[in-house]
């Protein structure tokens, strides 16, 4: 897999990447077997409740803002 190139002059989170480039495997799926991808028709894949918003989280988007404004 190749990492997509990312728009740095999105103003949008969808114009960060252009996924119709090609199609990319999301991160979850990367790991499993064929057959385990098809087990998933019957029973649907349980997905960890993750964090994605969180004050860490916004903590760290600062951080980097501040970094990238002091090169």
């Amino acid at each position: 897999m190749k990492i997509p190139p990312i728009n740095v002059n999105a103003t949008k989170l969808s114009e960060l990447v252009d996924l119709s480039l090609e199609v990319l495997e999301p991160p979850l799926t990367t790991s499993l077997t064929s057959q385990e991808l098809r087990n998933l028709k019957e029973t649907p894949m349980q997905v960890p409740k993750w964090p994605s918003h969180t004050q860490s989280v916004e903590r760290c988007v600062k951080m980097v803002t501040e970094a990238r404004e002091a090169r």
